[in-house]
């Protein structure tokens, strides 16, 4: 039998240039089920509490490839490993230009962290 695994999605509208219409962090399982979705309307306050969410589920997850999108397209995001937990922050360029986890066209004011 197959390990039960969890999703996350960072729903957007990459199409909405330039500001990128975010809409919200979504978690679903094999075959598209939504269990969780985090709609603020702030991308680092959803992903903290996606990050409470599966902490508090235990069980394996992944991210979709629009995580990593998000971050690419999205100017100001950037991820960040801390503890083993991936964090989605607002990119301050503490990475060298042309990392591969930050948008080297943002141009960013101070750091969040979740």
């Amino acid at each position: 039998m197959a390990e039960k695994r969890l999703f996350v999605s960072i729903c957007y509208c990459a199409d909405a240039m330039p500001a990128h219409a975010y809409e919200r962090v979504r978690v679903t399982e094999h075959g598209g089920q939504e269990v969780a979705s985090f709609a603020t309307g702030d991308p680092v306050a959803d992903w903290a509490s996606c990050v409470a969410y599966l902490k508090k589920r235990g069980m394996p997850f992944s991210f979709t490839s629009s995580v990593g999108d998000f971050v690419f397209d999205v100017p100001g995001y950037k991820l960040i490993e801390e503890r083993r937990v991936e964090w989605l922050v607002i990119d301050d360029h503490d990475e060298p230009k042309g990392s591969s986890d930050c948008n080297p066209a943002v141009e960013g004011a101070g750091s969040l962290t979740a």
